[in-house]
């Protein structure tokens, strides 16, 4: 995997493994109340998926959305030098995460517009994991590239 859009795109999905792992755990366990599939929903059909099929679709519209968010920090790596990719994926994925809540605020989204304190740090956290884990997941890919050339 040489090119470097295939490897963002690539550590976003891998990023998002332990992610929806611990999103959907702390959904279930009632340490949150939405997870990222009903966040997906109310942002593609209006509301929160109902059906399983809806539930899934969300689920893939979630993994392609941060897919596209690894090839935006595998750029953004670059232009930086590439020491510290944790602190930097870190930062990146908690960006990303107030930018979503901006985002709903800004436009008025009835659905968020209340969203309780467990909710919030539960994607406070699920953030840090994928921003972590895209750092970690996009530098051994990148080393992979080093160790083959």
């Amino acid at each position: 995997m040489k090119d470097r859009f295939t490897r963002g795109f690539v550590a976003g999905i891998i990023a998002g493994i332990p992610t929806l792992v611990f999103n959907m755990g702390a959904f279930y366990l009632k340490f949150a109340t939405l997870h990222w599939a009903d966040f997906m929903g109310i942002f593609t059909y209006g509301r929160k998926p109902i059906a399983f099929a809806e539930t899934l679709f969300a689920i893939i519209a979630v993994y392609i959305f941060l897919s596209f968010l690894g090839i935006i920090f595998a750029y953004f790596i670059l232009r930086m030098s590439s020491q510290n990719y944790i602190l930097k994926g870190w930062v990146f994925g908690l960006s990303i995460w107030f930018i979503s809540y901006a985002i709903t605020i800004l436009f008025n989204v009835p659905e968020l517009a209340f969203i309780p304190l467990k909710t919030v740090l539960s994607n406070f956290i699920g953030a840090s994991i994928w921003g972590i884990s895209l750092a970690l997941a996009l530098k051994w890919l990148d080393d992979r590239i080093k160790v083959s050339t």
